[in-house]
């Protein structure tokens, strides 16, 4: 086996020549994965008794195992090879010796070939999917999924999609499928998809990976939808929602009752504050999703935008860019935030919603972890700025809303 996390982990079986003991019969594991990965000689090997001196010849897996560790080893004299990449390579140059897969995996170790081929390797991408769901959810109330995938491999992988699944009564409400166009080596990529659901219960999903040159795969996971779940939805007019943009070529102007607020790289920024007074005190908040409509933006192409806890109380009507109610002035110009990324959301095209899952960070507020004094949206990308509707707007449907669910 080799060494790692249990994905890289490289079984191994014993053979006699050509000839495998057929344990078709038996089938994948219980995780429905087809095992061995590989076979090796492993009858009649001559090897140290355990016991006393000399030597004898014995049968079985752990006689086989000892032939992939020296075919390993001669590998990573070629090349620095991750454990992902020393499995790749040992199964694409087993033998099949024609047995069922469950029998003899990808078939017998070839230790020339997996030598020879380690001696050219100029490396591969090698993707993995982590997916991340709120614990608890409610019928009718949007919440998020997020999927972050990492390249683990030596190589970039190219056109990475990644594709979510979802059983009847779950529905994504944006694009099934999301694209990044480059992951490089080593590093990793977030996706997220919005998903209403119509049905309570136990939910299996999935998603499918795939990039150019690499085999698509699946990562299964389960969502949980409670009937149960208390929900509100904070959707505040002009007279008491508490929102503002603010400009860093304006920055003694005030934009408290502007519609659109607007966000663009470190020039524009947004500012949305929510009275959480109606959420019952001893609530226990299990998900909170900020929804935002966007009716312009400077380009379609995609632009991520962040949102961090403001760390001190600001003046709806006064609020600038140099000062937080008119008189004072931030610490930092341009709003006084934590570092902390506690939501984020890629903003593409005009006319639709987005959604960004800030569960954690309102349960912060409600618990008075954190005074509220509501986020602060900035943008990542440069010469891309998006409009978004605020209380303002004329349109009640367009205008900022908190989602909350919550159990007491």
């Amino acid at each position: 086996w080799i060494p790692g996390c249990a994905e890289n982990a490289l079984t191994v079986g014993a053979s006699n020549g050509n000839s495998v003991e057929d344990y078709s019969s038996r089938g994948p594991t219980d995780y429905g994965l087809e095992k061995p990965d590989v076979v090796a000689p492993g009858t009649g090997i001559t090897a140290a008794e355990n016991c006393g001196v000399g030597f004898g010849d014995h049968s079985g897996t752990s006689f086989a195992a000892p032939h992939v560790s020296g075919v390993i080893a001669l590998m990573l004299e070629q090349k620095n090879l991750v454990p992902a990449e020393i499995k790749q390579i040992i199964k694409a140059t087993a033998v099949d010796l024609g047995y069922d897969g469950n029998t003899q995996g990808a078939g017998r170790v070839d230790a020339w070939a997996a030598v020879n081929m380690s001696i050219n390797w100029v490396g591969s991408p090698l993707l993995e999917t982590e997916v991340s769901v709120p614990l608890e959810n409610t019928v009718s109330v949007p919440f998020v999924i997020n999927a972050t995938i990492s390249n683990k491999g030596s190589g970039d992988a190219e056109n990475v999609t990644i594709v979510l699944a979802v059983p009847e009564g779950l529905a994504i409400i944006d694009s099934v499928e999301k694209s990044i166009a480059l992951i490089g080596s080593g590093t990793s990529a977030s996706v997220n998809w919005t998903v209403n659901a119509s049905l309570a219960g136990t939910h299996n999903a999935n998603t499918t990976t795939s990039a150019s040159g690499v085999d698509a795969f699946s990562t299964p996971f389960t969502i949980v939808v409670n009937p149960q779940t208390s929900s509100v939805v904070l959707q505040p007019d002009a007279s008491s929602g508490k929102d503002a943009y603010i400009s860093s070529s304006s920055p003694n102007k005030n934009y408290g009752s502007a519609d659109p607020l607007k966000v663009q790289t470190s020039s524009l920024r947004a500012l949305i504050e929510w009275n959480l007074s109606s959420i019952p005190a001893n609530a226990v908040i299990s998900s909170a999703v900020m929804q935002l409509y966007v009716p312009s933006v400077q380009t379609s192409t995609n632009n991520t935008v962040n949102a961090y806890r403001i760390t001190r109380q600001w003046h709806e009507n006064n609020v600038t860019w140099n000062k937080y109610d008119g008189a004072h002035t931030w610490t930092t110009a341009g709003g006084d935030y934590d570092s902390t990324v506690w939501a984020s959301q890629s903003v593409g095209a005009k006319n639709r919603y987005y959604y960004w899952d800030i569960t954690r960070l309102v349960q912060s507020w409600h618990n008075s972890t954190y005074p509220n004094n509501g986020l602060i949206l900035v943008s990542q990308s440069a010469n891309n700025r998006k409009d978004i509707s605020s209380s303002d707007s004329t349109n009640a449907s367009r205008r900022p809303a908190l989602l909350v669910n919550y159990t007491i």
